[in-house]
């Protein structure tokens, strides 16, 4: 199992996958971790030592100021795709009206 840490606006995560998980959380953490830059991977022997070390990283280190500030820019991107002109909003729409127009037939 190879616990993480997430950081998800100010906040802070440190999970670790239960075994029924892994595979599926394998894909996640690499998105989480390199693709949109807000996590941190402990790796697969976890013991104090790292755990503290990356815990302060994220805290007060260069890495953590960087993942709070990539997660501040998703939730922007985030809230401008869900609010009212936004692609998720606009999708979600075209989608009810498609729906209603097969089910009128």
């Amino acid at each position: 199992m190879i616990p993480h840490i997430y950081t998800i606006g100010p906040l802070e995560l440190l999970l670790n996958p239960i075994k029924l998980e892994e595979e599926t959380n394998k894909l996640d953490i690499k998105q989480i971790c390199k693709e949109w830059g807000v996590g941190m991977v402990l790796g697969s022997n976890v013991n104090r030592d790292q755990v503290e070390k990356l815990t302060r990283e994220m805290i007060g280190g260069a890495k953590g100021k960087q993942m709070r500030s990539k997660a501040i820019e998703w939730k922007k991107t985030i809230e401008i795709a869900t609010g009212p002109n936004g692609s998720s909003s606009l999708n979600v729409e075209k989608l009810a009206n498609d729906i209603n127009k097969f089910s009128k037939k």
